[in-house]
């Protein structure tokens, strides 16, 4: 983009939406000079006319000559230094010219901002083209699918600033199945219950004027980019048209409506036209499987749960139209875009889902926790709605019933109706018997969960100010304690995870910089992969095999874990003793007084006397196995040490490794 056309650009902005952002002519020069030098290393001639082929073209040689060190595996910032669309920023800026001098913290932090200003600038330069009314709809399509290529290794948090508002459309529902028996077989269907509810909520983030981040390694310090990557996103929000002078008048709006809800996220607004909930506002559907079981599936459910709903999100969608129309916010021209989710809610899903007549092909799309099916990650998708399955057994105290759960309810009637064990054993002949007690009773399960999820949703956004149903009770309760120790104890100005920045994390490094592993991350990557390969979870297994007659009783103990580390403090990461190679003997008589109040990770060669029957030094076999070996060559921890040392092993610390108080 020539000067002249940013130029009138910003005159028709100007007009638009009033001096909302202040532009330096300063930060506008530089951005024109680095749009010319970006043309001049791809070899291309720049022009106000650029073709759809040519401006393809254009971010292609870049993203190539940007991205050409992963094709040289192993990474150093020597490397980085040589990198042709680097040094064209070098030669603008006289700062740039000591950034690697200042160690490897410092250099990915500005290395992440530089590289995040180069494809802000290709991304600008593609809205601009897509603002063509000339267009064909191929051009177009073509233009959008390389922004998304191009937006995809923007850094998330500046990824995310791009989109200011958006609906979000959330379909809840709670099934359950009953057998004729409890064998829980197939061919023994009798119905499927479905109880509904939707959520229409107005997503607006919260508007920034500065998009960096500071780098709390080198006191605070701004990247030398902070000017051009604000004004770069300031540029592609008001390209886009988001509409941002008109936020501060459509929250005030939102807010003075006594009929609108607001949640404060993370960053974000979430608004929702109130109402009281109720269990008589679900949608309860029965299902008859007794003349055909397979209309039992994932699809059929999903199918379900879309089409009684597909008319019931329209009034409030309307209703919040009309509040952003009142401030001048199109939603046609500004593209809001339309999150749309369900969540699908059972008791024990094993039971459930196992007998789905798709099961063999929709079972990828799920993981399974303490026997439950459930969803991780939220990218399984049906027809354009994100899918989230969650179990409520493990949204309950362990071994909760969902009787139980009823219970807790009992005060709007969704106590579990109470049956005879005859009964529950032989639910056909029940069913024969007094069908309308049999579906009240199978419909009140699918009410209870659904129920019990909502209030699991609100408790979560209460103790997280996360609006989502959690996975688990305990992560709700991580949640909890996290905020409460962060926000409240430790305050969070002063706690920093170990990581480069909170633009940058670690698990950026090898995506951004080399697939082939991460080159550098300050002090931590050197002994981030010691502490992981010495946590093996618990131990248990039994040294008895076959069949043996009596009575055996296994003991466990609900939360042991959990409750142990409770006892323990947070890392101090900047206390570290190096532990030099030595004998386990000498690392007892020099180290054993610190390690009840240590964390200590150590890598060993060990030798057990024959004699041993249980050694306890772990050696993984691969990502979910482990063995105890007489001898061998551990990544363990140092009261692992102390019990191996009592029982007789011969042992040196191979490897030097940290020992955090």
């Amino acid at each position: 983009m020539k000067l002249n056309k940013l130029n009138k650009l910003l005159e028709l902005i100007y007009h638009e939406t009033g001096n909302l952002y202040e532009f330096k002519a300063e930060e506008l020069s530089l951005l024109d000079a680095v749009n010319k030098l970006l043309y001049k290393l791809s070899g291309m001639d720049r022009g106000d006319e650029l073709t759809v082929v040519k401006l393809q073209e254009f971010v292609n040689i870049i993203l190539l000559k940007l991205y050409h060190y992963k094709s040289l595996g192993f990474v150093n910032t020597e490397v980085m230094e040589q990198n042709e669309v680097y040094l064209l920023f070098r030669s603008l800026y006289e700062k740039y010219v000591d950034v690697f001098s200042k160690g490897n913290v410092h250099s990915m932090f500005e290395l992440e901002h530089f590289h995040n200003v180069i494809l802000l600038i290709l991304i600008l330069e593609l809205e601009l083209k897509m603002l063509d009314p000339l267009l064909s709809i191929d051009e177009l399509d073509d233009l959008k699918a390389l922004r998304s290529k191009v937006l995809k290794n923007v850094s998330a948090p500046l990824r995310s600033s791009l989109s200011i508002k958006s609906f979000v459309k959330r379909i809840y529902t709670g099934f359950d199945t009953e057998y004729g028996t409890l064998e829980y077989s197939k061919t023994d269907l009798l119905c499927l219950t479905t109880s509904t509810y939707i959520g229409v909520f107005l997503r607006v983030k919260s508007l920034k004027l500065d998009y960096t981040i500071t780098n709390h390694h080198d006191t605070a310090q701004e990247p030398v980019t902070s000017g051009l990557l604000n004004l770069l996103v300031r540029l592609i929000r008001l390209v886009k048209g988001k509409g941002d002078h008109k936020i501060a008048d459509l929250l005030l709006r939102l807010r003075s409506n006594s009929d609108v809800e607001e949640l404060s996220l993370k960053g974000d607004k979430l608004f929702r036209f109130s109402k009281i909930l109720k269990p008589s506002d679900f949608i309860n559907k029965y299902f008859d499987l007794t003349a055909d079981s397979s209309f039992h599936s994932f699809r059929n459910l999903m199918d379900i749960s879309l089409n009684i709903t597909k008319d019931l999100f329209t009034e409030d969608i309307l209703k919040f139209t009309s509040e952003l129309l009142s401030v001048g916010i199109d939603v046609e021209t500004t593209r809001l875009k339309i999150h749309k989710e369900v969540y699908l809610l059972a008791h024990f899903t094993t039971a459930d889902i196992s007998s789905w007549s798709d099961f063999e092909e929709v079972k990828e799309l799920f993981s399974i926790l303490r026997k439950c099916f459930i969803t991780i990650s939220n990218k399984k998708a049906y027809k354009g709605w994100k899918v989230f399955l969650r179990d409520t057994s493990l949204l309950s105290p362990t071994t909760q019933s969902l009787g139980a759960i009823g219970e807790l309810y009992s005060d709007l009637g969704l106590n579990k109706i109470d049956l005879p064990k005859s009964s529950k054993n032989n639910m056909r002949l029940f069913m024969q018997e007094d069908f309308n007690k049999f579906k009240e009773y199978a419909m009140k399960d699918s009410v209870i969960t659904l129920w019990h999820a909502l209030q699991v949703e609100y408790s979560n956004y209460e103790f997280s100010n996360s609006f989502s149903i959690p996975i688990t009770l305990s992560s709700l309760a991580t949640n909890y304690l996290y905020k409460e120790l962060v926000d409240t104890v430790i305050g969070r100005k002063n706690y920093h995870n170990p990581q480069v920045n909170g633009i940058f994390g670690m698990k950026s490094l090898s995506k951004v910089f080399t697939p082939l592993g991460i080159e550098c991350c300050g002090e931590l990557h050197e002994y981030i992969d010691y502490y992981l390969g010495s946590y093996h979870g618990g131990r248990n297994e039994s040294f008895m095999y076959g069949v043996i007659n009596g009575t055996f009783y296994d003991y466990d103990l609900p939360g042991a874990y959990p409750t142990a580390m409770s006892l323990i403090d947070y890392a101090d990461w900047n206390r570290q003793i190096t532990i030099p190679k030595m004998s386990g003997d000498d690392f007892m008589d020099k180290y054993g007084d610190y390690l009840i109040e240590s964390y200590t990770s150590l890598k060993v060669k060990f030798q057990f006397p024959a004699s041993v029957m249980y050694p306890n030094l772990a050696v993984r076999l691969d990502k979910g196995s482990v063995i105890y070996p007489l001898s061998g060559v551990s990544f363990c921890t140092g009261l692992e040490i102390q019990l191996a040392l009592i029982l007789g092993c011969k042992l040196t610390v191979d490897i030097i490794q940290q020992d955090i108080k």
